[in-house]
């Protein structure tokens, strides 16, 4: 169930679309004025990539009113739901901070700081690292969240690295996991990256969630996590062979 805020312009078709993938909408809070954007530009010559934020007019978490209404919007959600997990993907620290203080005692809580690493407060990095038990990200949102955090504590990390193999730690800092590798290619080309982190997300989220050993426990074991790596990876790469709507350009022959 996402909880996210859309403006009036999210029409109601959108909504009966979301509804036909079975996703819930009742988690959507709508605003007056039209929804935030995100924009990826892509350059044809690197093939590299651009995401930029354009919030436009959302509730806004530092005002008193609007503060309020997300809270009751949150707990009404939790109230109605028997949530098991909790994700806080990439947002204004704000709204990221407000979630972490709703969502507490849910039993697994990943936090996915995304682009916005660059721009958290060391305050608010630290009260995120607290609030999570497993922490999803790529090489350089952890390099820079390192900066923001002196001495952190252990926590259940998954860190991806383009086709370097992803690593693995647990809470426990003596435990050392393996490094998990990339599969190589089966002949099928690369279509388009775009959204291949948040595939290796939902991947490892699916499988910790249908595995039959409670949460926490999984988040505790090497083999648990690893496997829950795994079938990450096995959707990004999905991911990555379909060509997405962004318009990302095939890699050019020399």
């Amino acid at each position: 169930r996402p909880l996210a805020a859309v403006g009036s312009d999210f029409s109601r078709s959108a909504f009966e679309q979301l509804e036909r993938w079975r996703i819930d909408t009742e988690g959507l809070l709508s605003s007056d004025g039209p929804s935030a954007r995100a924009f990826v530009f892509t350059d044809p010559a690197s093939g590299a990539q651009l995401t930029t934020f354009y919030p436009m007019r959302t509730p806004d978490p530092k005002r008193p009113k609007d503060r309020a209404q997300i809270l009751t919007h949150y707990r009404e959600q939790l109230a109605r739901s028997r949530a098991s997990q909790v994700a806080v993907l990439p947002a204004e620290e704000a709204w990221q901070t407000l979630a972490c203080e709703v969502f507490e005692t849910i039993e697994l809580r990943l936090w996915n700081p995304g682009q916005f690493v660059e721009h958290l407060s060391e305050e608010g990095a630290r009260r995120l690292w607290d609030w999570a038990n497993l922490v999803v990200l790529n090489a350089h949102e952890w390099e820079v969240l390192q900066g923001k955090l002196s001495s952190p504590a252990g926590r259940a990390l998954i860190i991806s690295d383009g086709a370097a193999p992803v690593r693995i730690r647990c809470a426990d800092p003596s435990m050392q996991i393996p490094d998990c590798p990339i599969p190589v290619e089966d002949g099928s080309p690369a279509a388009d990256p775009t959204g291949c982190g948040d595939a290796l997300l939902a991947g490892v989220l699916a499988h910790l969630s249908a595995a039959d050993a409670p949460i926490l426990r999984q988040l505790e074991s090497a083999a648990a996590l690893t496997a829950a790596t795994t079938a990450g990876i096995q959707l990004a790469q999905q991911a990555l062979r379909q060509r997405g709507a962004v318009g990302y350009p095939p890699p050019r022959k020399s």
